[in-house]
């Protein structure tokens, strides 16, 4: 055949995947058959009929794909990215402890420089991770569900009592209620529209003013006891 020549080949009836057992000792060769399949496309959902391998060809793959496997050898991509979701503490944890040997792991080359670096610097804990560790009592080291409470309780009430001094919410951005949302204590899901925003968080502190009058007529039930 001349160099550049192009030719439509037939594809194969089916793709055969070797599995090698542990010890090597043992083989097997399972045939993967192509199976018909379809897809729609377009605005007029147009149907498309077309012949498919059940085969995913591994050249990478996720953090979250990879959870509970253990590799042989592993190269972890940790450069910035400008897709979601970003690189995260969990996501490099589970990266990193793929492998039994520090030896059997690579990183992807990039440059190291500050600015390339710069995501890495600021990787943190999850909250409620940290929030979890600081419910031990540090008198009996005891986990305390009544102390945890009383910890998201008062990160509520601080939240809540700095969204309640802001006159009119429509006033701030986008960004600046997405924070105010993403506060330690509230827990909003964050809506995309800025109205959707509002009407959250305004929903959230009425549900809170409802919990702290609930408390305070009953501490003062109690007192009066």
């Amino acid at each position: 055949m001349p160099k550049g020549f192009e030719t439509e080949v037939d594809p194969p009836y089916s793709i055969n995947l070797q599995i090698i057992s542990d010890d090597k000792s043992k083989q097997r060769i399972i045939p993967v058959l192509a199976k018909p399949k379809k897809v729609s496309c377009g605005k007029n959902k147009r149907m498309i009929h077309y012949k498919s391998h059940s085969v995913e060809l591994g050249f990478a793959y996720t953090y979250w794909k990879i959870q509970g496997a253990t590799l042989k050898s592993l190269i972890l991509i940790i450069h910035d990215r400008p897709f979601r979701p970003p690189i995260s503490v969990r996501s490099l944890y589970v990266g990193i402890s793929r492998v039994a040997s520090n030896n059997d792991m690579r990183i992807w080359p990039f440059d190291m420089t500050f600015s390339s670096t710069k995501h890495l610097t600021k990787l943190s804990q999850d909250e409620h991770l940290l929030l979890y560790m600081k419910n031990y009592d540090p008198i009996t080291h005891k986990w305390s569900p009544t102390r945890l409470q009383d910890i998201i309780h008062n990160r509520t009430t601080d939240a809540y009592n700095k969204i309640i001094t802001i006159a009119d919410l429509s006033t701030l951005t986008c960004k600046q209620l997405r924070k105010l949302a993403g506060a330690q204590g509230l827990n909003i899901q964050l809506p995309s529209l800025k109205a959707d925003l509002i009407t959250a968080i305004q929903r959230k502190c009425n549900d809170i003013a409802n919990t702290l009058t609930s408390s305070t007529r009953t501490h003062k039930s109690l007192h009066r006891q």
